[in-house]
C-alpha cells in the first residue's frame, strides 16, 4: 500500500467517525455500503474497506453478517492499559505452574470452558473432514502405510502457497514445511537460530505455549509492552536492539494471544527493516491470521521481509481440525537447518492428515467454512463482551479484537486473578490468569477469557459468577 492509499483510507475513515460523533449518524444506525461510500468519496473501494476496517478495530463501527455496517452498539471500556512493571532486561522464564491444569479442565466435560483457547466441537468442519476421510482411504488405502517426510505433502505445501499468494505474500510451495502444529513450528525454529543462552526479544502480554517452549530450551527474554491494539511499537523494538544483543525476537502480529491486537502495515514494515537492520531474525506466530472478522487477511511480517529473516508459523488448529495436529512454515534462509531438525526428531508430519487438509482446500471448502465461522466468532466476542460488562465490576476495562476469538481483561491493581482462578475451578468454571502470560509474573490483575463455546445460558450464568466472585474479592 502506498502512503497516498494510506492517508486516503485514514482520511475517509476521519470523516465517518466526525459523522458518528456530530449524530448525523446514531448508534445502531446502519452506514453507506463500500460501493455507496466509495462513490461519494471519490475513491477505491478497497480504500473504503480499509477504512472500515480502522473503524471497526477502533470499536467505532461493527459488521453484520449479510447485513453489512453499522455504528456500534457495544458499549466499550476505556482502553486496557499496557502492564507498568514489564521486565525490560535479560531474565529466565519463571510462569507458575498452572497449564496443565489449564488443559486438564479443557479436557473435562463439567467445566464451563473459558479458559483454554479452543472452539466448541462443532464448530470445526467435522462431518466434511469425515467426508474426505473416508474417501481418500478408499482411493489410497496405503496412505498410512508409509512415512510423510519432511517438507511434507507437496498438494498440502502448494495449497498453502496458493492462499498466500491471493492475499499479497510471494511464497512458492517449496519454501513451505509441514510441522506437527504451530508450536512444533516455533520450537523448531528456535532451535534453528539459537545457541544456549541467547536472549529472545517477546511482546507482552505473551501466549503461555511460546512462554513455556522457550524456557524448555534454557533461553531468557526481555519483555515489550504491547499495546491492545496495534501490538509492539517499532520504537521501543529499536531501544531495546540497540541496548541489548538479541539472538532472535518472536511476535504473533495478527490478533495477538491474548490481547487481539494487530500491528499496522505500516509498524510491520518498520519492524522488518529495524530487525534487519540488527540482524535479528524473526518468528512470527499467525495461527488466527485466518480469523479476521472482515474478511481480510492482515498481512504476515513475512510480507515484507526480503531476507528471509523472518520465519512464519501457523497451524490449521483453530480452524479446521485441532486434532490433526498440522501445522506449516516459511523458514526463510533457514530452512535447511529447520528440515534437518525436523526430520531428526519427528521426521515429518501426518500423512493422513496432510492429504485430508490439502482435499479440504483444493475444494474450496476451507473458504467457505470461514466465511461461515468468522461471524459467529464475533458474535460470540460481541456476547462475552456484554455479559463481562453486565456482571463484573464497573472497574473492568477489556479489549475489543477484530479476530481470533480471545478476549483480555484488566481490573483493578489490587485483584488478584490467580484467586479468582482458584475460586472459579472450584465452581467447576476455567480461566486463564494473566500471570501465565508473562515471562516474569506480571498481569496478576489481568485474565483472558475464550470466546470460542457456542453461547449457552451456562456461560452469561458463568461470566456472572465469575463477576460476583471478583466484587466479592475487590
Amino acid at each position: 500500500m502506498t502512503n497516498k492509499d494510506q492517508l486516503l483510507y485514514e482520511t475517509v475513515a476521519k470523516e465517518i467517525e466526525s459523522q458518528i460523533q456530530m449524530g448525523d449518524l446514531r448508534v445502531g444506525e446502519k452506514i453507506a455500503s463500500v460501493r455507496e461510500q466509495s462513490k461519494l468519496f471519490n475513491v477505491s473501494i478497497n480504500t473504503v474497506l480499509q477504512a472500515y476496517v480502522l473503524l471497526e478495530s477502533r470499536g467505532v463501527i461493527e459488521s453484520r453478517p449479510q447485513s453489512g455496517f453499522y455504528v456500534s452498539k457495544i458499549v466499550t471500556t476505556e482502553e486496557v492499559r499496557p502492564e507498568a512493571d514489564v521486565q525490560t532486561k535479560p531474565a529466565p522464564i519463571l510462569i507458575p505452574d498452572l497449564v496443565s491444569d489449564l488443559f486438564e479442565a479443557a479436557a473435562n466435560d463439567k467445566y464451563v470452558l473459558l479458559g483454554a483457547a479452543c472452539l466448541s466441537p462443532e464448530l470445526h468442519p467435522n462431518e466434511a473432514v469425515a467426508r474426505i476421510t473416508r474417501s481418500i482411504l478408499r482411493t489410497h488405502s496405503d496412505v498410512n502405510a508409509k512415512y510423510e517426510f519432511t517438507p511434507g505433502h507437496l498438494p498440502l505445501r502448494q495449497q498453502i502457497a496458493k492462499r498466500l499468494l491471493r492475499t499479497g505474500h510471494k511464497v512458492s510451495a517449496s519454501e513451505v514445511t509441514i510441522t506437527n502444529g504451530a508450536l512444533d513450528s516455533l520450537h523448531l525454529a528456535l532451535r534453528a537460530i539459537l545457541k544456549p543462552g541467547d536472549t529472545i526479544l517477546i511482546e507482552s502480554p505473551n501466549y503461555f505455549g511460546i512462554l513455556q517452549s522457550i524456557a524448555s530450551l534454557g533461553f531468557k527474554v526481555i519483555e515489550i509492552p504491547a499495546n491492545a491494539r496495534t501490538g509492539v511499537d517499532p520504537d521501543d523494538v529499536k531501544r531495546i536492539l540497540s541496548k541489548y544483543k538479541i539472538g532472535a525476537a518472536v511476535l504473533m502480529p495478527n490478533f495477538n494471544n491474548p490481547l487481539g491486537s494487530v500491528i499496522p502495515d505500516v509498524n510491520k514494515r518498520e519492524l522488518v527493516k529495524i530487525f534487519s537492520k540488527f540482524g535479528v531474525p524473526v518468528i512470527e506466530d499467525d495461527i488466527y491470521g485466518d480469523l479476521a472478522f472482515s474478511g481480510i487477511r492482515p498481512k504476515l511480517l513475512r510480507a515484507f521481509d526480503e531476507e528471509g529473516i523472518v520465519i512464519s508459523c501457523s497451524s490449521f488448529s483453530k480452524t479446521i481440525s485441532p486434532g490433526s495436529r498440522t501445522g506449516w512454515a516459511l523458514p526463510g534462509k533457514f530452512e535447511k537447518e529447520f528440515r534437518r531438525l525436523q526430520l531428526s526428531s519427528t521426521v515429518g508430519s501426518n500423512r493422513l492428515q496432510q492429504y485430508v487438509i490439502a482435499e479440504f482446500m483444493a475444494t474450496g471448502a476451507f473458504e467457505r467454512y470461514l466465511r461461515k465461522i468468522r461471524p459467529v466468532l464475533q458474535e460470540q466476542l460481541h456476547r462475552v463482551s456484554q455479559s463481562v460488562l453486565k456482571h463484573f465490576p464497573e472497574e473492568t476495562r477489556f479489549t475489543q479484537p477484530q479476530g481470533g476469538f480471545m478476549l483480555w481483561l484488566e481490573l483493578p491493581k489490587k485483584f488478584d486473578s490467580l484467586e479468582l482462578y482458584k475460586s472459579a475451578a472450584a465452581k467447576k468454571i476455567s480461566i486463564a490468569p494473566g500471570v501465565i502470560f508473562s515471562a516474569n509474573g506480571n498481569y496478576r490483575n489481568y485474565l483472558r477469557l475464550n470466546c470460542g463455546r457456542l453461547w449457552r445460558p451456562e456461560i452469561d450464568a458463568a461470566i456472572k459468577t465469575l463477576g460476583t466472585l471478583a466484587k466479592q474479592q475487590l
